[in-house]
């Protein structure tokens, strides 16, 4: 009875396989799977540490497999990874592997960056934003100039308080709690002050200038507009 049983049962996965379908224990690759996150502490803050990329833990967990990501980025359909990418953790991933190809373009255009990559702070910055719009209550870029240096990072507002993100070298501790005050309205240059020696600016002669970000209908309008002209 048991070698019977035992028969019924190998025949049983046999029909599966040839069915295409895998035994519960088996898994995919990793490019198939959402990745797994593991809680850290960063800036102080709880965090979520997961395919090379690291934000706190109020922006939840990554949505897109690797493989998905990949195709949008094999896609050259900027539009595309806009409606799909709807969260930090994707975007930052996103964006993470498009700096691993990143060519040498001096541009600060988001849909250029998003194909191409860029070797400017501002185009990373505004890529995030564009992937971005009006999936989160409040967002946009503070700017930070001196002399010799300049900055920009991506405001983005969640369960009150404002993150500011440096996606331009995408790593641990890339981003910086601000208040819960909205930044745009704010005093551009106090917020700045939180910044300025995260940036590397070794003088407190500098200037600072908030920006809302456009929704996705407003971006394509403008887009529109310059073509025309």
């Amino acid at each position: 009875m048991k070698k019977r049983y035992a028969a019924l049962v190998l025949g049983l996965l046999l029909l599966l396989t040839a069915a295409g379908c895998a035994a519960p224990n088996e898994t995919e690759s990793g490019e198939n799977l959402v990745p797994t996150v593991k809680t850290v502490k960063s800036n102080g803050v709880e965090c979520y540490r997961t395919d090379g990329v690291c934000y706190p833990t109020v922006f939840g967990e990554p949505q897109l497999t690797g493989e998905e990501i990949t195709a949008l980025l094999d896609s050259g359909d900027t539009a595309e990874m806009a409606a799909t990418v709807s969260t930090v953790p994707d975007a930052l991933r996103l964006l993470k592997a498009r700096q691993q190809d990143s060519e040498d373009i001096d541009s600060q255009d988001a849909e250029t960056t998003l194909l191409c990559g860029s070797s400017q702070p501002r185009g990373w910055v505004d890529a995030l934003l564009y992937l971005l719009a009006g999936d989160y209550a409040e967002s946009g870029r503070i700017d930070l100039h001196s002399s010799s240096n300049y900055c920009a990072y991506a405001a983005i507002a969640q369960d009150g308080l404002y993150y500011a993100f440096d996606p331009f070298e995408i790593r641990g501790d890339c981003w910086l709690v601000l208040s819960g005050e909205n930044y745009v309205n704010a005093d551009a240059q106090k917020l700045a002050d939180t910044l300025r020696t995260r940036c590397g600016f070794s003088t407190s002669a500098y200037t600072a200038n908030a920006y809302p970000v456009l929704s996705k209908e407003e971006q394509e309008q403008r887009k529109a507009f310059e073509q025309r002209e």
